[in-house]
């Protein structure tokens, strides 16, 4: 279900059919909070993730979308 949701949003995204509203978004805060749900899955399985983030900066950009997008990377 996750995968079809993933895929509806893509498709969602390059119809032009959902509005990005950019922000000043922290990407630092971002990512380590995208890392901490990855290193808790990669725990779960016996594994290890570590991810090195410090001062990333800002950047004007749809907050719930990067969160997305580092998140499926991790």
């Amino acid at each position: 279900l996750g995968l079809v949701n993933r895929i509806i949003t893509l498709a969602r995204l390059e119809s032009g059919d959902v509005h990005i509203e950019p922000l000043a978004v922290e990407l630092t805060h971002v990512v380590r909070e995208a890392a901490e749900n990855a290193r808790d899955l990669a725990a779960a399985n016996g594994n290890s993730f570590r991810v090195c983030a410090d001062s990333l900066g800002v950047a004007a950009l749809d907050p719930e979308m990067f969160a997305r997008c580092v998140t499926e990377l991790c």
